[in-house]
């Protein structure tokens, strides 16, 4: 199966309609100019002009004018003959200047449908003359099928400057799948309107959504009263998840587009992929030997998934329907090597010989399944097995990561909704569990001795559990002692240290622990500033955020676990020197994060105490300025200073 957020797409690529919606369909009577030339009835030439004007006069981020300004997209889908479908794409564009447009027109055109077999183009010039400018291209091609080189340079050299292009074309198909129609939402969209329709039959329903909006629905317009029905929505404020737009059409019979439940993909995916458990003696016989020892179901369970994710590679490789079909676990056991559906199949053929009930699970890496209706929307298979302590009655295991132990999951797909295939009777999505907080904790307790030329020496302590320690557990196993001291020699010298690691000891690298330890001495020789009779020093070396602060352009920040960093730094400075001044005390805090920070006094010593939570991988938007306030606070501690004199 394929992985990340797009993969759905790609595995619906000949289902799937593949429009860039990037302006305002219009469902317009046409304009005087556009009857009398014979123009589609859809193109309305006054409002077309005035929204080209508006936005060809609106500079780009380098202060440039647009050479080429696409304007507006209308589909019509028209599925009245029974299982036949027929799309009507038409796309206009507004060229400003002729043959100056040149590399506009190319960047305007990489936008453009990739199939244009059959397309016409009219050009409409500034003063109103229309030309049938696809007579153009055929004639110089000599051929219905356009080059995209050869449009580019036509679209430099021969459209008038002002002129007002119009693409048409239509594809007719049968519908092989029973998928909703996806029409994907590039992210430039110039206009913030637009609407949609689809021409069906008398008898049918048209619903539409935001695939991964479900709580936020387009608008409808209301249909029309004629014997073909027309279906269409007004899409305004479009979500900022909003990446696919759906369309669905049923009756109280049948689904036309889309499937009914999803128990329905369940008992689908459990009939594709049971055919790989046939007839498969050595998986029979390996499930046998490796829990010959194990005394309860939770050992045979815990033995069969780490064989399969320690002993199988993840390697990709399939034909024709392989990006669903798992190969038959016999060849994915002999080979060693699968897919995430390959190594699943091969975890439940294993768990099923060991009398465990367990099935494949279809989840998301990227985005969740948050889908209005029911879709084959999945690019990720785990394994799920009867487990009366787990959420629900289930557990759940991940094969493909390494460096995820068993009853853990990967963070890329805590908290998603979970499809079990087969299980009887059939149920609907569920949610994986979600570690907290709580869970992925890192700890740093530090003694810190300066010296009067501002080095130092230090014993530290870092204990780190959950996804804060798997995958540095992971790439700490495959260093040598040595590579292991240059890392964390490294690591120190990104928080603005030139450190020394003198000696280091790790404890719970190799036992099946949940808290890997590092112990560890350091010395630098030059910590503190020397500025006179006054010692300068940061004493956030260990918890730095230097290279974590948020993007400031990010509208919505997305975090990979929630976490909690506690640190606990004591400074011992020498004889004769006192505390002139220390930073304020910070503490604040929301619902989804917060931050505290403190600096005591003591004889002879400073104590620095620092706590950072975050509780929400993805934060409401009323905590948005709240998350800001906490990542700033956190950002900004490395560079609090103490000052020693004497």
């Amino acid at each position: 199966m394929k992985s990340g957020g797009k993969a759905f797409l790609a595995l619906h690529r000949e289902t799937t309609i593949r429009l860039a919606i990037s302006g305002v369909l219009l469902l317009l009577v046409g304009a005087s100019i556009s009857a009398a030339a014979g123009l589609p009835d859809w193109y309305d030439a006054a409002w077309a002009d005035s929204v080209t004007q508006r936005l060809l006069n609106v500079p780009d981020e380098k202060g440039k004018l647009p050479d080429v300004v696409r304007v507006l997209d209308d589909y019509r889908l028209d599925v009245r003959d029974g299982r036949e479908e027929t799309l009507r794409k038409r796309r206009v564009v507004h060229v400003r200047k002729g043959s100056g447009a040149g590399e506009s027109g190319t960047h305007c055109y990489e936008n453009f449908w990739r199939n244009v077999k059959g397309m016409t183009l009219w050009q409409i010039a500034a003063d109103g003359a229309v030309s049938k400018a696809d007579d153009v291209v055929k004639s110089q091609l000599g051929s219905e099928l356009y080059d995209d080189g050869v449009l580019h340079s036509l679209m430099a050299r021969e459209f008038s400057d002002g002129a007002t292009l119009l693409f048409e074309t239509e594809e007719a198909s049968r519908l092989t799948d029973e998928s909703c129609r996806y029409f994907p939402v590039p992210e430039d969209v110039p206009v913030g309107r637009w609407t949609c329709s689809v021409l069906h039959e008398p008898g049918v329903r048209a619903t539409a959504a935001w695939l991964l909006d479900p709580e936020s629905a387009p608008v409808s317009v209301p249909p029309t009263t004629s014997e073909e029905k027309v279906t269409g929505w007004q899409l305004s404020e479009i979500p900022e998840d909003a990446e696919v737009f759906v369309v669905r059409l049923e009756t109280d019979d049948e689904v036309r587009f889309g499937i009914r439940s999803w128990e329905d993909i369940a008992l689908w995916y459990r009939s594709l992929a049971g055919q790989s458990l046939a007839g498969a003696p050595d998986v029979e016989a390996k499930a046998a030997e490796l829990v010959a020892g194990c005394a309860t179901p939770d050992d045979r369970v815990r033995t069969l998934a780490e064989y399969v994710q320690q002993s199988v590679a993840y390697v990709q490789v399939y034909l024709d329907d392989g990006g669903w079909r798992p190969h038959p676990v016999d060849e994915t056991l002999a080979n060693r090597f699968g897919d995430c559906k390959d190594m699943s199949m091969l975890v439940v053929g294993l768990l099923t010989d060991a009398g465990i009930e367990s099935y494949p699970a279809l989840t998301n890496v990227e985005d969740d399944v948050r889908v209005p209706f029911p879709a084959r929307r999945f690019d990720h298979c785990i394994v799920a097995y009867r487990d009366s302590d787990g959420p629900l009655g289930w557990g759940f295991f991940d094969p493909t990561s390494k460096s995820t132990p068993f009853g853990s999951l990967p963070a890329q797909i805590e908290g998603k909704s979970v499809l079990v295939a087969g299980v009887t009777p059939p149920i609907g999505l569920l949610e994986l569990p979600e570690s907290s907080s709580g869970d992925n904790t890192a700890s740093y307790d530090a003694l810190v001795r300066v010296r009067e030329d501002g080095g130092m020496e230090a014993e530290v302590v870092e204990r780190r559990t959950g996804h804060s320690a798997f995958g540095l557990k992971a790439h700490l196993k495959e260093l040598s002692e040595a590579k292991r001291t240059e890392w964390l020699e490294d690591r120190l010298s990104g928080r603005k240290l030139d450190a020394k690691v003198d000696s280091l000891a790790l404890v719970g690298l190799e036992a099946d622990s949940d808290t890997l330890e590092l112990r560890y001495f350091l010395s630098a020789e030059r910590w503190a500033k020397r500025a006179g009779s006054r010692l300068i020093a940061g004493p956030d070396f260990l918890s730095s955020r230097t290279a974590k602060r948020l993007d400031e352009d990010d509208d919505h920040p997305e975090f990979s676990f929630p976490f909690r960093v506690d640190t606990h730094i004591a400074v011992e400075y020498p004889e004769g020197w006192t505390v002139e001044s220390l930073p304020d005390d910070v503490e604040l805090g929301s619902e989804s994060a917060s931050y505290m920070r403190r600096s005591i006094r003591g004889d002879g010593r400073i104590e620095v105490v620092r706590s950072e939570v975050l509780n929400a991988v993805r934060p409401r938007d009323d905590e948005l300025a709240a998350i800001r306030e906490w990542d700033d606070a956190a950002y900004q501690a490395d560079r609090k200073q103490v000052i020693l004199t004497r």
